[in-house]
């Protein structure tokens, strides 16, 4: 077992029937009421806003509550975990372990999944799926707030044909504190400016769907952050669909997950 404290975060909200390895935990997330090891509801918490925030009610908690010095933290979803870079693993569907992940982050400063591609740039796809005026809007507000150009943001997202996606990741505590104290601001500006009248659900999720331009742009203006990606594992897939991503992923055809 490694020394350093490993806390692995796996945000709910129903009742998921997967016994959990060692070193991961669920949070629930959201009003729904099961017993869970942490919750995003409890001490300072922005849980209320889950139907917007999704994952990110989880993320904010973490930041705020989980204080153990020294300590690298992740979090993943309760369909979506991450497996070791082995065709065993992926396979059989096993989560990296805590000893691989002591080992990755002796090389690397955090463990992401492995990039998803498109035909079209990002900037492309989030006005295909969702309303732009929204990227647009945070584009603005990470202006405003960080002194990130406009322009360079947005041509970045112009550009790039890849990206990671679901707000998942493994790294020590004071970076994942980093990314939510430059994150979080740019986030809540926005949602204060957003009209949700008439919205369906899913569009009302828009601050979980933002986040994850959000924070390939601060990928990108942390150059020298080194990257392990890894394979996502879904656990509501069979086995074979998740050795087809896989396999879709080293020829940089992954376009979902």
């Amino acid at each position: 077992m490694p020394d350093t404290k490993i806390q692995l975060f796996v945000a709910t909200h129903i009742q998921f029937d997967y016994q959990l390895a060692s070193g991961y935990d669920y949070i629930r997330v959201g009003k729904n009421n099961f017993v869970t090891q942490f919750s995003d509801s409890i001490n300072e918490h922005i849980s209320e806003l889950n139907p917007y925030y999704c994952e990110l009610t989880a993320m904010y908690w973490i930041w705020r509550n989980f204080n153990e010095p020294n300590s690298i933290v992740g979090l993943f979803h309760y369909r979506r975990l991450l497996a070791a870079d082995s065709h065993f693993d992926i396979l059989l569907k096993k989560p990296v372990t805590l000893e691989i992940i002591a080992a990755y982050l002796k090389d690397f400063d955090i463990l992401l999944p492995k990039k998803i591609f498109h035909k079209h740039s990002l900037y492309d796809v989030y006005d295909k799926s969702h309303q732009i005026n929204d990227l647009i809007l945070m584009l603005k507000s990470l202006d405003q707030i960080h002194h990130i150009p406009y322009s360079e943001s947005l041509y970045f997202l112009e550009n790039v044909y890849a990206g990671y996606y679901c707000n998942m990741m493994i790294c020590n505590k004071s970076l994942f504190d980093d990314y939510c104290s430059w994150a979080f601001p740019v986030l809540d500006n926005v949602f204060k400016q957003i009209d949700f009248i008439d919205r369906t659900k899913s569009e009302s999720r828009v601050i979980g769907y933002l986040s994850e331009r959000l924070f390939n742009i601060w990928l990108k203006i942390h150059p020298d952050l080194t990257i392990k990606e890894l394979p996502i594992i879904r656990l509501d897939k069979s086995y074979i669909s998740n050795w087809n991503n896989y396999r879709k992923s080293l020829r940089g055809k992954l376009e979902k997950i």
